[in-house]
């Protein structure tokens, strides 16, 4: 308490040393003041937690900034507002203020260094809201693009992917991001005092999990005697939080409990309350017989549990309470007790039978309306068969004969037609699963050259994502229709790979529309790879600048907009067959497999490619394709020979 009152007296002297909240920036009209500033005193106050304070001081400083029109310090503001916003509890406002951060990024940030950071904030929003498979994919990109524009930002990366496989159990992976951000926290220029504090404290939550104490040990007394354990209460709760785990599982309930209460107080008083907290606060007073206050701590865990729907905490609780009943004797509440937690698990599996009974519901109805189909099918069948024998004893020989005529020429169109489809089948399986021969030789030529410089490190990232895309592109190849998450990992891998290797170097960039993370979508292979294929083989040929390449995708209507950019040689550089004014195989194959596809969708399929000619320093090609999309995957037919049916 005396340490959050002295932390207090020296936030407001910081203020106070600066112009009043309303009028705090009225009076700067220098960038890099206003730069220190906000990485200053700002960036404390988040520290502390004071959302409330930082949000005002954000919006008195928004005026200022308006006028000054500087790329990093709104883009400083942006990725500050949306911190405050989301410690705030405000995830529905951040949303907005993220989107813009990247897009802004995006659009004038072209060291990519402050895009890297807008993409991990915006992964930072997607695990508070327990969306780990996109916010994973968010992170990952992020984290090889820190460590190929700036470095710096390596350790919060894998601080942030350490979080995400902890809560997955995925231990190696943890151990992995654990280890290369705390040895990165003790560079140079890495932000050290606060990387490394937080990286002590998640190694110590870490190996109390792992029950390797000793471990667990050292680095609470690293993290403990650092400075910012001294200045921040809610990160000394949890160091004390975490050192009653310890000793909980060592039998030591006594100073089990005096550290639980120290961190409970902190964590309550920054989070709000927590059902788990008070279980655990039940628990160990249970073990130490301090009945009263367990059955305090159990009915509050209780109420909050039921209130945060964790019906699991509501059984366990109630049978604890159960237990102490019997201990006190009172086998009347103890009844009780056990009946609660009976009925709350009944309530669990009542939930359970039902979905299984609607389930086993939903598939009577089909299999009866199944069975009304078949009987119809049959009944029309007699019937036809009865019409044809009528027709059989009516009809002149002259008729049959032209009947016979007419089946003759349908056989044949049929047959030809069954051909048609399957060359057309087999030649889009072979487009899908070929790869440039030329970028496998540059590929294995890269890989050797690793390898002969003692490179196992790159050599070894280098072979795992090649392995990645042949697995990608091997699965894909099999199915007529891909998720997007697959075909994006696919192009990502393909992509990367080419970053490394490619003469002229070249940036891209992947953008998806946040609406897509809701919805799964399926899409035919390989419908972008071979003009990104294009861009980078042809278009950045002896390019005098670095190349830029950007793939973006999003819903328009009920359709998939694809745009592809590059600001390359252009058309005629990209054209294989340039010189006879034919468009490559690629593209012509492409175009034969997006018209089968509006013809199977009933939607339309455009492929549109143009050239950039903003002016004469920007040129460039830019090809914009509309797909027809799945919400649900299709099975390739083994019977090509049924297509034409």
């Amino acid at each position: 308490m005396y340490r959050l009152l002295l932390l207090c007296l020296l936030t407001a002297a910081k203020i106070a040393c600066q112009p009043a909240p309303s009028r705090i920036s009225v009076q700067r009209s220098d960038i890099d003041s206003l730069h220190r500033y906000m990485d200053g005193p700002l960036d404390d106050l988040l520290r502390q937690r004071q959302y409330h304070l930082v949000g005002q001081l954000l919006d008195s400083l928004r005026p200022k900034l308006d006028s000054l029109d500087n790329v990093t310090l709104n883009l400083f503001w942006l990725n500050t507002k949306s911190v405050q916003l989301m410690g705030e509890g405000k995830y529905d406002s951040a949303r907005p203020v993220l989107m813009e951060q990247m897009r802004y990024a995006l659009e004038k940030d072209s060291s990519r260094k402050l895009y890297l950071v807008a993409e991990a904030q915006y992964a930072n929003w997607l695990i508070d809201r327990d969306s780990l498979q996109a916010a994973l994919r968010h992170l990952e990109n992020a984290y090889y693009l820190a460590k190929k524009v700036d470095s710096t930002k390596v350790p919060k990366l894998c601080y942030s992917l350490m979080q995400i496989y902890l809560s997955v159990r995925d231990y190696a992976a943890t151990r992995k991001y654990l280890q290369e951000g705390w040895r990165m926290s003790h560079l140079s220029g890495y932000d050290s005092t606060a990387h490394a504090s937080a990286f002590a404290c998640a190694y110590f939550a870490f190996y109390v999990q792992m029950e390797e104490f000793d471990s667990a040990i050292a680095f609470y007394n690293i993290a403990i005697n650092d400075t910012v354990s001294h200045l921040q209460p809610y990160y000394k709760g949890v160091l004390d939080w975490n050192m009653g785990q310890l000793l909980l599982k060592k039998k030591q309930y006594e100073l089990a409990l005096t550290k639980y209460n120290s961190g409970f107080a902190a964590i309550t008083k920054y989070d709000g309350p927590q059902a788990i907290l008070y279980s655990t606060m039940a628990s160990i007073n249970d073990k130490l017989a301090r009945y009263p206050t367990a059955l305090l701590y159990a009915d509050s865990a209780i109420l909050i549990a039921r209130q945060q729907r964790r019906w699991e905490t509501v059984t366990n609780v109630w049978k604890l309470k159960g237990q102490i009943a019997v201990k006190l004797g009172d086998y009347r509440e103890a009844y009780r007790a056990a009946d609660s937690a009976l009925a709350n698990k009944q309530v669990l599996m009542d939930s359970s039978i039902a979905e299984k009974a609607q389930q086993i519901q939903t598939e009577y109805q089909v299999k009866a309306k199944d069975d009304r189909i078949q009987s119809l099918a049959s009944l029309n069948t007699a019937n036809e068969k009865i019409s044809s024998q009528q027709r059989i004893l009516i009809v002149s020989l002259s008729i049959t004969f032209v009947l016979l005529a007419i089946i003759g020429v349908m056989w044949y169109r049929r047959r030809r037609l069954r051909n048609e489809l399957r060359e057309t089948a087999l030649r889009q399986q072979l487009l899908r699963t070929q790869m440039e021969p030329h970028f496998i030789f540059n590929t294995l030529s890269v890989l050797q050259g690793y390898i002969y410089d003692n490179d196992i490190e790159r050599a070894t990232e280098y072979l795992s994502r090649f392995s990645k895309l042949l697995r990608l592109s091997l699965q894909n190849a099999r199915q007529p229709f891909v998720s997007l998450d697959s075909e994006v990992a696919a192009l990502e891998q393909y992509l990367s790979l080419q970053v490394m290797q490619a003469d002229t170097p070249f940036f891209y960039a992947i953008l998806l529309d946040p609406a897509l993370e809701e919805k799964e979508v399926y899409i035919p292979p390989m419908l972008l790879q071979p003009f990104v294929e294009n861009t980078i083989i042809h278009g950045f040929k002896e390019l005098p600048e670095q190349g830029e390449l950007r793939i973006r995708i999003s819903l328009k209507e009920q359709l998939l907009h694809c745009v592809i950019e590059d600001n390359g040689k252009g058309l005629r550089s990209m054209a294989p067959d340039k010189g006879k004014g034919k468009p490559s195989y690629s593209t012509a194959i492409t175009t034969e497999r997006l018209q089968i596809l509006s013809r199977q969708s009933g939607k339309p399929a455009v492929l549109t490619i143009t050239e950039r000619n903003e002016d004469a320093a920007h040129t460039g090609t830019r090809v914009e394709i509309l797909i027809p999309y799945r919400l649900a995957p299709v099975k390739e037919s083994l019977n090509v020979a049924g297509m034409g049916e």
